[in-house]
């Protein structure tokens, strides 16, 4: 309705002569009223009670909410009366589902017949569509919700870049000081450049946030609005007004809930408001810049790995406790073995624990139970092609588990030959595509490589190997000799090439090997107190890449996983186990 149709609504209380232009209606009678008749309605007693509604009011509503009162089911005949308009006389107290329209008695035999339409009683309908319109604007303010937390992690994102900035400035700054030192004239040219790559990022990411903002505030305008018109119309609408309104404002939420929605779900990466470079003569411990100006390359966030979520965070008698080997099968499953509580943990790729493996030191050991059938202290855990759990402990026997935690066999390493071996002491495990077994004796200084049922295939001399990993032809070897190399060895037992740990890296002690099945990178953790605990990556060749995640608490064993959104690494923790993505 427009306000040129809106004059022509008159007074129906008003003498015949004298009719005055209605701007009230009267939800109980029925009846249009000019200011005067309104007046005089009221004040009668038994009238006092009833719900008049203003129709300007309506207007203004159908131009701020974007819905035409005029469109089909609300044109002004419409609203004076309540009459169908093909059967004058006849009431319109019926309501057809599948037209969406209001119907009189007349109208469900003629123009609305059964099978083919839907009807049902007014009143049905009415309170129906009031239900599911409520429903729809409460769920429009749980989106409004969600609105307003973007647009607060917006604000703060937006400080944080610019702090971030700030202290990126200052550490150009500080490094380029103590550059000039060594080459005053060939670091000066280089931090002016620096200084105006800072000034580009921060420009650029400031008007990422700024243009996300301004989406998320004209999103959170139209809700508003839209859900301002549902609800007055809930509120303060005729029957014939809900119903005639349900459809273009149910849509428009909907619409609009779906662009909220949207807007919500795009995560904004922390990244954002990393400001990380390289740096010339700096040990990487010292600063977070690493060779910028030697290479003259404004670096990325620490390469390409960033950290997803955690498993098994530390919640009281449920988190991990001194989480140390872990390993992933090809479904994404993790096992986890702990130190402290002296268990093995599974988890789902979820994050949720599926059970325990209780070892022999928590447990009443029953002499009538052979030793090969109940775990010791855990050294090494591992994953078979098969999803079956590999476990060697204190016992000296590699145990086979099934993915539920049912005992399935136990092999041993040795052989008749092997007597004047000496003792022994298995350490670490390691699976292969074509699911063989290599476990390493850091007692007889050997590794064996047995099929999937436990037969020994092979066995070579190597250095005291501590941890495992295979990479296609080569095992990688990380020593129990810190001070020793981690060698890529071939399956002959040859030490075909060595790791090169820069002097930056030092104290270095490594703690667990993984291999990438993507690009062939080997991925080491320093787990030195004194050290840069983090991890590290390494090419096949044995030449240093650079450090992908530090800082880490107590870090343990590593494992790489491939699903369809890439390779997943992850590392023990503690109390956790980090995951991180390649993107």
């Amino acid at each position: 309705m427009t306000g040129s149709e809106l004059s022509r609504v008159l007074c129906e209380v008003c003498d015949e002569n004298g009719k005055q232009q209605a701007i009230y209606r009267c939800q109980e009678c029925d009846n249009f009223l000019c200011a005067v008749c309104k007046a005089a309605h009221l004040s009668f007693k038994v009238l006092r009670h009833h719900k008049i509604v203003d129709l300007r009011e309506l207007l203004g509503l159908s131009d701020r909410a974007g819905v035409a009162l005029d469109q089909p089911g609300m044109k002004l005949a419409s609203l004076q009366g309540d009459r169908c308009e093909k059967h004058p006389g006849e009431v319109l107290q019926f309501f057809c589902q599948t037209c969406q329209r209001m119907i009189c008695w007349d109208c469900t035999f003629v123009d609305h017949p059964k099978p083919e339409h839907k009807c049902t009683d007014l009143k049905e309908a009415v309170e129906h569509k009031r239900e599911e319109l409520l429903m729809l604007i409460q769920s429009s303010k749980q989106v409004e919700a969600k609105l307003n937390t973007s647009l607060k992690d917006l604000s703060e994102l937006g400080k944080l870049i610019e702090s971030a900035a700030m202290t990126a400035q200052a550490e150009v700054n500080r490094t380029a000081d103590h550059a000039l030192v060594i080459s005053q004239k060939r670091v000066q040219g280089k931090r002016e450049r620096h200084l105006q790559d800072v000034v580009t990022l921060r420009t650029q990411r400031k008007t990422t946030v700024s243009d996300r903002r301004d989406v998320t505030q004209n999103t959170l305008a139209c809700l508003r609005q839209t859900q301002s018109a549902a609800a007055r119309i809930v509120k303060s609408g005729s029957d014939q007004e809900l119903l005639a309104s349900y459809t273009p404002l149910t849509a428009s939420l909907h619409q609009e809930m779906t662009s909220a929605e949207a807007l919500c779900g795009v995560e904004i990466m922390s990244d954002l408001a990393k400001f990380e470079f390289s740096s010339y003569g700096h040990n990487p411990k010292q600063s977070p810049l690493h060779t910028v100006f030697d290479t003259g390359a404004l670096g990325h966030l620490r390469g390409q790995w960033v950290l997803q979520r955690e498993i098994g965070c530390s919640d009281g008698s449920s988190g991990l406790r001194g989480a140390s080997s872990l390993a992933v099968s090809r479904w994404g499953d993790l096992i986890v073995a702990e130190n402290q509580r002296q268990t093995v943990q599974l988890f789902e790729r979820n994050g949720e624990r599926r059970f325990s493996l209780t070892t022999v030191e928590n447990i009443m050991k029953e002499t009538r139970v052979g030793v090969d059938k109940i775990l010791g202290f855990v050294r090494a855990v591992a994953f078979s092609r098969a999803g079956h759990i590999i476990i060697c402990d204190c016992s000296n026997f590699v145990k086979v588990f099934s993915r539920q935690g049912r005992y399935l066999c136990a092999f041993t390493t040795t052989a008749p030959s092997d007597n004047c071996r000496g003792p022994v002491w298995l350490c670490c495990l390691a699976v292969d595509e074509r699911n063989r077994i290599y476990v390493g004796d850091c007692s007889r200084r050997c590794v064996t490589i047995h099929e999937p049922n436990g037969t020994r295939m092979q066995l070579l001399d190597c250095t005291r190997p501590a941890q495992l990993a295979v990479a296609g032809q080569y095992i990688i070897v990380l020593p129990a000799d810190p001070t020793d190399s981690i060698k890529l060895v071939d399956h002959v037992g040859s030490t075909k090439r060595s790791l090169s740990v820069p002097d930056s890296l030092q104290p270095w002690l490594p703690a667990s090997v993984v291999c990438s099945t993507e690009n062939k990178n080997i991925f080491v953790v320093n787990g030195h107190k004194d050290g840069e605990r983090g991890i590290h990556e390494f090419t096949m060749e044995g030449d240093y890449r650079g450090c992908i995640e530090s800082n880490l608490t107590q870090p343990a064993g590593i494992a790489l996983s491939r699903s369809q959104d890439g390779e997943e690494l992850y590392v023990a923790d503690d109390t956790t186990v980090k995951v991180l993505r390649k993107i």
